[in-house]
């Protein structure tokens, strides 16, 4: 929550010297040209933003900007509630918050209830974004405008927000000593004396971190057996209260507020459809986490709620908006975190996504696939993403694949990618603390391993990553050395303790040493993996081992599993590229793999392999459908018939890692299990 806006609009001061990529000036040009040659230009604008990723929104923004001396607001018309909420999705984040914080200060009567969600729990860098963006529409100072507005606590509690002023966190100041002392010196502010020290409460809640907080409300409430919020909720009142409520509440369960958040303003109903579109716009990364908690809840899809509020065009565009972040976020936990244990592990889980969630960096191709329909703007919104339903209340399988294959073929954290330069990096404080904290605590314990565990366990994947790397160039020796123990358990610290790369690589050496290879253990690692990371992984293999991957398989692997095998570890899947991997080529191809398995005796299985392994994910999909749609039968179907075996096992994974990813998923798991059962039970 602390960070909303894309990674773009922290470079907006150089943005405008960038070189953009091809395909945003592809689609600047289709949006202009779409928009200028029919009546229905809102319909082409709502059609076409929305078959992009939110990045490729902003930047779109801001090249259109650039090449025509314009908004890409210019383009809406309509002052209803569908044209407020499309003017907000074609606007970078900072615009729409800038302006609800304008429509909240101006008028009869503060709306104290729009300010506080935009303000408060930001991160320092959003609030300098926000008061540019402010200043840069209105020409008023921000701080200024909102002293001028609000009186009281809320005052208080808003301009000491707007200073952003929020410390950075550092493991050697924030520790639990000082969480303990600040937890005190909260207790004799409030509960300790008559009449709250209100400024030591506001100060330090709104100037510590989110990590700091998180372990002052574990302090106050280990020691006066209170929680937070009960405090806050006894010492202060009104929107003052409110806004306090809401950032620690932001910090200890951000899913269960934003729920509560939206269904406080659904509860507004027709009234406050300004108030909802603005949430599903700021919250587009985590409607997700909020769409499936709103579920759990409240017993009722929250596109069902919407639709009982909102009717005609502007319902129409809000489901599409909904669709499409399911698109492009269903997977939302593998992204960078910075944070640490919350209060609940739902809302762990679910908050630390949504400090920092990652983008998809592709949906489906940014410049050719959305099809703009020039008929009523009900249809065009409904028809906007592409390749996906925007009627149904659940996911849709071709949405769980578009985000499901993505998650599988890229694994590695981002660091990784990085890691050719990253002994020469500048690491965060944090990361050294942590790893001076783990040397001490392994080094003066007997329960080396318990220490490790509890350590690596309360850090985020990406942070791990980054720790051992450090704990190697600062100790010349790997974090695994702390693990002495053989059995499962040490196995299993063992994998945590190493960067996934390197655990992917001994399974691969494991499966091919030793009698008899594990093939089964071979294609889940290397089918259906982005061309980087199968780079990796070979350097991991050489490096760890002192031999070629490919090298290695070549000599263990037979028959058509080998072919398949080989030709996945040549890492060189096609770019997908939305003018050359057409619905035409998707045909043909689909053609190809007729004539070289059921339109012939015996399977030309050459072609078989070459097509599916070395297409990427979107064509592979759309070969898929043109082959069910001509020929009634699945490329499951076929592969099933034309292979067998191992071969038949690993082209299946690939194929279903694109079609079905989470069942496939499922499956894995539920196989593994059976085994580890027999096992025991042996």
């Amino acid at each position: 929550m602390s960070s909303l806006y894309v990674r773009y609009a922290h470079e907006s001061s150089s943005i405008e010297s960038m070189t953009f990529p091809a395909e945003i000036d592809a689609a600047v040009q289709e949006i202009h040209r779409e928009c200028s040659s029919t009546t229905s230009a809102e319909t082409a604008l709502a059609s076409l933003l929305l078959s992009k990723t939110v990045e490729h929104r902003y930047l779109i923004w801001w090249r259109y900007r650039i090449l025509y001396k314009q908004s890409l607001t210019v383009w809406v018309k309509s002052t209803s509630d569908y044209g407020v909420l499309l003017k907000m999705l074609a606007s970078p984040l900072e615009h729409v918050e800038a302006e609800i914080l304008r429509k909240a200060t101006v008028g009869l009567g503060t709306k104290e209830e729009w300010i506080y969600p935009v303000v408060m729990a930001r991160s320092n860098a959003e609030i300098a974004l926000l008061k540019i963006a402010f200043r840069e529409k209105y020409g008023d100072d921000l701080v200024t405008v909102l002293s001028g507005e609000l009186s009281g606590d809320l005052k208080k509690v808003i301009l000491t927000a707007v200073r952003g002023e929020v410390a950075n966190f550092d493991a050697s100041v924030h520790t639990n000593a000082k969480a303990r002392a600040d937890a005190d010196a909260l207790y004799k502010a409030g509960e300790g004396k008559h009449g709250a020290d209100k400024k030591t409460f506001i100060d330090t809640l709104v100037l510590s971190p989110a990590e700091h907080v998180r372990g002052i409300s574990s302090a106050y409430e280990a020691k006066y057996k209170t929680s937070l919020v009960g405090v806050i909720e006894a010492e202060f009142s009104g929107d003052a209260k409110r806004a306090l409520l809401f950032l620690v509440r932001s910090v200890l369960e951000p899913v269960s507020l934003l729920v509560e958040l939206f269904e406080t303003t659904l509860k507004g109903g027709s009234k406050n459809v300004y108030g909802l579109s603005a949430c599903v716009v700021r919250y587009y990364r985590h409607l997700v986490h909020i769409r499936t908690t709103y579920m759990r809840s409240y017993n009722q899809e929250l596109r069902t709620r919407i639709q009982g509020v909102v009717s005609g065009e502007c319902y129409q565009l809000l489901l599409s908006v909904l669709d499409a972040a399911e698109t492009e976020f269903s997977t939302s936990a593998s992204g960078p975190v910075c944070g640490s244990a919350s209060a609940t592990v739902d809302d762990a889980v679910s908050g630390d996504a949504i400090g920092t969630s990652a983008s998809v960096e592709k949906k489906a191709g940014i410049s050719s696939s959305a099809t703009v329909s020039t008929s009523s703007k009900e249809s065009a919104v409904a028809g906007s993403k592409t390749a996906t339903s925007t009627v149904s209340g659940e996911k849709s399988t071709t949405e769980l694949a578009v985000a499901g294959t993505t998650a599988m073929s890229s694994l590695y954290v981002r660091y990784a990618h990085e890691s050719s330069s990253i002994e020469s990096m500048t690491f965060p404080a944090e990361i050294d603390a942590a790893v001076q904290e783990i040397h001490r605590e392994c080094s003066s314990t007997t329960s080396a391993e318990t220490a490790l565990a509890s350590l690596l366990l309360s850090k985020t994947v990406e942070h791990r990553y980054l720790i051992w790397w450090r704990y190697r160039i600062l100790y010349k020796q790997s974090l695994t050395v702390w693990v002495k123990s053989t059995s499962d358990y040490g196995v299993l610290l063992k994998m945590l303790a190493s960067p996934l790369e390197h655990v992917e690589a001994e399974i691969l050496r494991k499966a091919t040493v030793g009698l008899g290879t594990k093939e089964e253990w071979i294609y889940p690692v290397v089918m259906a993996r982005s061309n980087a990371e199968i780079a990796l992984l070979k350097i991991a293999f050489r490096e760890k081992y002192g031999d070629d991957l490919v090298t290695v398989l070549s000599g263990e692997l037979s028959g058509d599993l080998k072919k398949v095998i080989l030709t996945a570890v040549r890492g060189e899947v096609a770019n997908f590229d939305a003018s050359v991997h057409t619905n035409a080529k998707a045909r043909a191809d689909a053609d190809a793999l007729y004539k070289a398995g059921e339109g012939k005796h015996g399977a030309d299985k050459k072609t078989f392999i070459d097509t599916l392994v070395l297409s990427p994910a979107e064509h592979v999909r759309g070969i898929s459908s043109a082959y069910e749609a001509k020929y009634k039968t699945s490329l499951v179907g076929v592969i099933e018939a034309e292979f067998s075996g191992d071969a038949k096992r690993a082209l299946l994974f690939l194929v279903r890692s694109v079609l079905e990813p989470v069942s496939l998923l499922v499956e894995l798991f539920e196989t593994t299990l059976k085994g580890v059962a027999r096992t025991y039970m042996a």
